[in-house]
């Protein structure tokens, strides 16, 4: 073999080599899930998963059971939206982005965080006053003047609603504002992200604005509005926390306006 041969198969060889690298280097590299794949995550986490497991607890019963044991509903609560966030870290993990970094699972400015707060506070702050001009006020604070007769504690009022305070809006901001945010705005950028993961969420809420399949248009814009809010405050922050908050504290301060017009009306 002349030295013009070896060496031309030596160039081959380390092309080659070099492909396989470089194709290997292209299949490790990270890259969120798309549109498609991300709407399809919501199907499988929020849909399927959510349908399926209330088809399981009302099928053995459960259901009646959990009614009665605060203990073991605590638990059922705490396992149902382990297993939602359990497959958003599963289907990030196949991406091999940082969790952290797709999640947005960032410490937030305190100015984001505070902003939330007093926006969240000003529209309870106008409800209640909207409330009060309806004179509907001694029928909203009905059902807290019921608990309390009842022996119930004012703090326990807000704080039995614990899941929707805290596993609700930590699971649903990270998957609407982290993973599916992140997942949009990788092909289509912020404002396309903003828009789906809006959009998205306030559809998710459908039994609660469309109640005995009839459209309550009031409680479609509200949830518009507030879906709109904790988008806006994604795109403010870089991150989910700052949405988590206002999400939770939006959560409980239906509540707190109950104790609050209870207070003010005879």
């Amino acid at each position: 073999m002349s030295n013009a041969d070896a060496a031309s198969k030596a160039l081959a060889a380390d092309g080659r080599a070099n492909a396989n690298a470089n194709s290997a280097n292209v299949k490790l590299e990270p890259r969120p899930w798309g549109l498609l794949a991300s709407l399809g995550c919501y199907l499988l986490i929020f849909e399927l998963e959510i349908r399926l497991q209330d088809l399981i607890v009302t099928a053995t019963g459960l259901e009646t059971f959990f009614d009665r044991h605060v203990v073991f509903q605590s638990v059922y609560f705490i396992a149902g939206w382990g297993i939602r966030l359990g497959l958003i870290i599963l289907a990030v993990r196949l991406t091999r982005v940082p969790l952290l970094e797709y999640l947005g699972w960032i410490r937030p400015r305190v100015r984001d965080v505070a902003l939330g707060i007093v926006i969240i506070t000003a529209i309870f702050a106008l409800l209640t006053v909207f409330v009060l001009s309806a004179s509907a006020g001694p029928l909203w604070a009905k059902s807290y003047r019921a608990a309390i007769a009842a022996g119930t504690s004012p703090w326990w009022f807000v704080l039995q609603w614990w899941p929707a305070i805290i596993l609700a809006p930590f699971v649903e901001e990270t998957f609407f504002r982290g993973f599916l945010w992140r997942g949009v705005q990788s092909q289509l950028g912020n404002w396309a992200a903003f828009l789906v993961s809006t959009l998205l969420f306030a559809a998710m809420h459908y039994k609660y604005w469309m109640p005995d399949g009839v459209v309550d248009p009031g409680s479609v814009i509200q949830y518009l509005v507030l879906s709109s809010i904790f988008g806006w405050l994604r795109w403010r922050s870089g991150g989910t926390v700052a949405p988590m908050i206002a999400h939770g504290l939006n959560n409980s301060a239906l509540q707190i306006v109950k104790i609050v017009l209870s207070a003010i009306v005879p």
